[in-house]
């Protein structure tokens, strides 16, 4: 029998020590352009404090609903402004009741409405990066894959017993910015903890976080591609 978090049952939240960020690099699958957005994730990464030295962006939270656990919940407004609309509408649940289990010793709310096995979160206005938390509804490992609409895509195979993992997206060109990310996965899962820049994209000086985090690696790979076919 499949048991799920939303069930009678609740199950509580396993404690976790903070991990250190295990940066895994994806990158888009567009070719020809300096446009990069990259992709990161990590099963219960730590969110630092100081997110301009470490991801070169200023990141602020995605103010959370006020509304009782259960209610229909069709977009969030961070304080700078940029609406998040859910497509479809989803639920607020909170941890742990209402959900009962994450991660990295979060209790508060997160989105889902026990059905829906892919999420829209498009934004009002375009943003340079944007990050949660995501774990599914079974107390099992599946698959759950973020994209953007460019085509960044993130894949991770998360524990839904207290297995909550972090997926992040970041761009250093204005050119390509996020205007929505689609989750999806095989079961109901919940999202949470959700960031978003509050400024564009960084100056040359904040890049150093983005480019510890592979951007230069990126442009590397591009700049050899680049040559082999001069040389052809």
């Amino acid at each position: 029998m499949l048991t799920l978090k939303n069930a009678a049952t609740k199950v509580s939240a396993t404690a976790f020590g903070t991990a250190m960020l295990t940066v895994g690099v994806l990158l888009t699958s567009a070719t020809a352009s300096d446009a990069a957005i990259i992709a990161l994730g990590d099963s219960h990464s730590p969110f630092g404090t100081n997110t301009i030295a470490n991801l070169g962006f200023n990141l602020v939270n995605v103010t959370d609903s006020a509304a009782p656990n259960g209610t229909t919940i069709s977009s969030l407004l961070a304080p700078n402004g940029i609406t998040v609309t859910f497509s479809p509408e989803t639920g607020k649940r909170t941890v742990p009741d209402g959900w009962s289990t994450w991660s990295n010793g979060y209790t508060g709310p997160v989105y889902s409405d026990s059905v829906t096995t892919s999420l829209t979160l498009a934004f009002s206005s375009p943003i340079t990066a944007f990050d949660f938390f995501a774990e599914p509804n079974p107390f099992d490992f599946r698959n759950i894959t973020a994209t953007t609409a460019s085509g960044a895509t993130l894949t991770q195979s998360v524990n839904g017993l207290a297995g909550a993992k972090y997926f992040g997206f970041y761009s250093d060109n204005a050119t390509d910015e996020i205007t929505s990310i689609t989750i999806s996965s095989s079961d109901n899962f919940a999202i949470g903890q959700m960031r978003l820049a509050a400024t564009p994209v960084p100056t040359p000086a904040l890049l150093p976080g983005l480019i510890g985090m592979g951007i230069a690696t990126f442009r590397k790979r591009k700049g050899e591609a680049a040559q082999e076919s001069s040389k052809a």
